[in-house]
């Protein structure tokens, strides 16, 4: 079983980064990484231009606007294929990886890990009626599901051609050391996802949580040396995260099926030594579980 006990085995990296081409200069590169920051940030209001305001496609709140923003990824995706063409020379295939490689190691780690968070969704301890704020009603969530499941498809590869694409690859290309291309861009990406929070704690929860995926998704991609395992274990993640479970109140809950009551806690009184109480030990392991399982799940049937 030694590829479970390898961490640095990234024979495939290489591979990979080479497919950046020749321009890989830090000024090219930093530009192309804030235009395409720059158009993420700009969809939301570009969407509100097009779209009734009742949709609520900046929250996605409802099932339209949810489906909106998440479809809205496309800009940010196209404007990164503009922007590898004309900085780098480059094909937006290349952010990809081998054709056949990242479609195989995609559709491997899609249904692994598909099974392993429905496995993990269903274990013990199950919530009672009276966390249970809101079931929608089915045909209606299964009228949403032709649009929002692309929609998602859309919002799960744009991220991983920026950030596992994209930047792993410029970076990877003047710098050896996964410090540089791996952990660093794993920490920017969990730092955005703060904005998804409400309060404080829940922030520093949140970021936790996208850092260790990031780290995960940057290693099945230095270890495969494309973005198809990174795509599937992203994609199986957000299929569940968006479309079975949201929070009453909430932001991003348009989609799910069932709706939970919000934390009886105030977290909003919460500062960061909350985390080092027994109910905050708790909130850190299960999110190093909630994302080391299924990165663990892709790593085994990878076999790398």
């Amino acid at each position: 079983m030694r590829f479970l006990y390898s961490p640095g085995d990234y024979d495939a990296q290489p591979s990979f980064t080479a497919l950046a081409g020749a321009e890989t200069g830090l000024g090219k590169t930093m530009l192309g990484i804030i235009a395409v920051i720059f158009g993420f940030a700009l969809t939301p209001l570009v969407l509100s231009a097009f779209v009734p305001p009742s949709w609520s496609p900046a929250t996605g709140t409802t099932a339209a606007g949810l489906t909106v923003q998440l479809a809205g990824f496309a800009l940010p995706l196209a404007l990164l294929g503009v922007v590898v063409w004309s900085l780098h020379g480059r094909s937006f295939e290349s952010l990809f990886g081998p054709r056949d490689l990242a479609f195989g190691g995609f559709r491997s780690v899609f249904v692994k890990v598909l099974i392993v968070i429905a496995i993990m969704q269903a274990a013990p301890p199950w919530p009672g009626e009276e966390d249970i704020a809101l079931i929608r009603p089915i045909a209606t969530w299964l009228l949403y599901l032709p649009l929002a499941v692309p929609a998602v498809v859309i919002q799960v590869t744009a991220e991983e051609a920026f950030f596992r694409g994209y930047i792993q690859q410029q970076l990877a290309a003047r710098w050896a050391s996964p410090v540089v291309w791996m952990i660093a861009p794993a920490v920017v990406f969990g730092s955005i996802h703060f904005l998804n929070a409400e309060t404080l704690i829940e922030g520093i929860i949140w970021s936790l949580w996208a850092t260790l995926f990031a780290l995960s998704a940057a290693d099945l991609t230095a270890r495969h040396g494309s973005l198809g395992p990174a795509i599937g274990l992203h994609l199986a993640n957000n299929l569940f995260a968006i479309l079975f479970f949201g929070i009453d109140g909430r932001a991003s809950n348009g989609l799910a099926l069932i709706l939970v009551a919000p934390p009886e806690i105030d977290l909003s009184t919460l500062g960061p030594e909350a985390l080092l109480t027994p109910w905050g030990l708790g909130q850190i392991s299960l999110t190093i579980l909630g994302a080391g399982i299924p990165w663990l799940a892709a790593r085994l049937t990878l076999r790398r």
